[in-house]
């Protein structure tokens, strides 16, 4: 029996997982990639913050800079 693949399936392939600390943040979900980037990227714009994407990683890449408080000091 054939099984039947659906159009609207994404495979990406993940990296291997690392346990070490890094600038990177990965998320894992059983969402779907778009449906994730679209409210990332509304969040983003809510703050006025333009996202760089590359689709081909399903990566998103923006710079966020945080005003320090007193109580940070």
């Amino acid at each position: 029996m054939e099984e039947q693949k659906s159009e609207n399936v994404v495979i990406v392939k993940l990296e291997d997982y690392s346990p070490i600390i890094s600038k990177s943040t990965q998320l894992y979900s059983t969402y779907e990639p778009e449906y994730i980037f679209a409210q990332l990227q509304s969040k983003l714009q809510d703050l006025d913050i333009t996202p760089s994407l590359n689709k081909s990683k399903f990566k998103m890449t923006f710079d966020m800079v945080r005003e320090q408080r007193e109580e940070d000091v």
